[in-house]
């Protein structure tokens, strides 16, 4: 029987009621899935595959995650996503590297932690009349705000903040996420599974559901998934999981984001996903 760690946090031990359905299912099919504590005192060596799942708080202690990525690594463990994707992927600078390897991303800037920037001068240089900033390490809509170009003092003041941890992200806001929503597609092993939208409530800018966000199965067009598909060609084949946020503009896929971490992975809006999802972590054996 082969024991697999589905590396959690604290606040989330009994793991995700999305992660649970494919836990069941492995369950079923004889192999020995584990919620594990990622900075708990769980002995890693015990487990045949270690997954990354739901180590949400990682941003608040992102020392301790990557020393505990570096124990992993060290004793030759085997982890998926692997580790050195996951060591990349934390920090969304990666959506340079995207856009040098020919994908579309939202028009984005980039300010190192040590960069001093005005924040009225690239509003004015861009023309966007409202721009979204956020840390480039973070995840859930964590400290992510949508300035006006009339608060750029408020917007500046934000920055200044970030800096103090974190770089910093400053991207175009793209109107279609309020009419249209943020576009999740779903891969597993490289092959894609399937697909939601997220949509934003009424009074906030962000889709996570704790905002008030709502994540709906959707059916896209083709041309959405084979651009989807293409990215991860370019830049995920070989993870176990990942997912593409994004936004359509002029029939193109822009990134958002490309998860590679920890992402939800949306199983409970497709019926035939946990079983998908349990069958490529078991064929890894």
């Amino acid at each position: 029987m082969k024991n697999i760690a589905l590396a959690t946090s604290q606040k989330l031990a009994d793991l995700t009621n999305d992660d649970r359905l494919f836990f069941n299912i492995l369950k079923e099919k004889d192999f020995n899935p584990v919620p594990a504590i990622w900075d708990g005192n769980e002995d890693w060596e015990k487990f045949d595959l270690i997954i990354i799942r739901s180590c949400w708080d990682y941003v608040q202690k992102l020392d301790s995650f990557i020393s505990w990525l570096n124990l992993l690594e060290n004793k030759k463990l085997f982890v998926q996503n692997n580790i050195q994707t996951l060591k990349e992927n934390i920090d969304k600078n990666y959506l340079q590297v995207l856009k040098k390897n020919g994908i579309d991303i939202i028009h984005s800037i980039f300010v190192k932690k040590e960069q001093k920037v005005d924040l009225a001068n690239i509003l004015s240089e861009q023309g966007w009349e409202k721009t979204v900033i956020k840390p480039t390490i973070s995840a859930t809509g964590y400290n992510t705000f949508v300035i006006n170009k009339n608060e750029t003092d408020l917007g500046q003041s934000v920055i200044n903040q970030i800096q103090k941890e974190s770089g910093v992200l400053i991207q175009q806001y793209m109107e279609e996420i309020n009419f249209v929503g943020e576009w999740s597609f779903i891969f597993f092993n490289g092959k894609y599974s399937h697909t939601v939208i997220k949509k934003t409530a009424g009074n906030d800018f962000r889709v996570q559901e704790k905002f008030g966000g709502k994540t709906i199965k959707a059916n896209p067009p083709d041309y959405l998934i084979k651009q989807a598909e293409e990215i991860i060609l370019k830049s995920a084949a070989d993870c176990l999981y990942s997912r593409v946020d994004g936004i359509e503009s002029n029939g193109k896929l822009l990134v958002m984001e490309l998860e590679l971490t920890e992402p939800c992975l949306y199983l409970e809006h497709d019926e035939n996903a946990p079983a998908r999802f349990a069958s490529e972590i078991m064929s890894l054996f």
